[in-house]
């Protein structure tokens, strides 16, 4: 079974990450963060639910709406990788040519560090984030792969051999490298937006 992975941008500083160094919130709760923006576009039941629910969500609720306040645009400042997210962070893996770029894949994909100690999600997966400092590493590393290179490491046989989420079932190489560049395409695009408005990263796995 898969996951999806969602990279959503948040502010720094901001009242959200103060909150929750003070505790004012169960950090379980950052992992809502893209499914409150989603659901505020949308004015819908689901989210009405979550904005007016217990009474414990209200200093999270609170910090959400002062970011957004502050940069509007935030809720749409996100990168889905969707479940085969593991796909490309095996293959940026790949083009690395040293140990510290092996490392700076993980951290494209997958955060560099738990954002807390006690940062878990409801399904126990460790809430990772991305400083804006470590952002910057990762733009300036990502921008200098070839998008020629990133084709030329996705080794479909390797992928298989992994067994990385689906790969097993997609009958055309061609498809796994297409959807392998355009999930590069589309972190890189992340990245630059992040670094541009001096982001962090925080990484929702599902």
């Amino acid at each position: 079974m898969g996951h999806d992975l969602t990279l959503q941008a948040v502010s720094v500083p901001s009242t959200l990450l103060n909150r929750l160094e003070e505790g004012a919130f169960a950090p379980e709760l950052l992992v809502f963060i893209d499914y409150y923006f989603e659901g505020r576009r949308k004015r819908n039941r689901l989210w009405e639910g979550f904005a007016e629910g217990a009474p414990e969500r209200l200093p999270f609720v609170e910090a959400i709406e002062e970011m957004l306040a502050a940069d509007p645009d935030i809720d749409r400042r996100l990168c889905s990788l969707g479940r085969e997210y593991s796909w490309l962070h095996m293959v940026l893996e790949s083009v690395k040519s040293c140990d510290a770029e092996g490392e700076l894949a993980r951290w494209s994909v997958l955060g560099e560090r738990q954002i807390c100690a006690d940062a878990t999600s409801t399904q126990g997966f460790r809430i990772m984030w991305n400083s804006p400092e470590t952002c910057r590493v990762v733009h300036d590393w990502l921008d200098t792969l070839r998008e020629s290179e990133v084709v030329d490491a996705c080794d479909v046989d390797r992928l298989r051999d992994r067994g990385s989420y689906k790969i097993q079932q997609s009958s055309s190489d061609t498809l796994v490298v297409e959807s392998v560049l355009n999930r590069f395409r589309l972190l890189r695009k992340f990245y630059v937006a992040v670094v541009g408005n001096r982001n962090g990263v925080l990484f929702d796995k599902d």
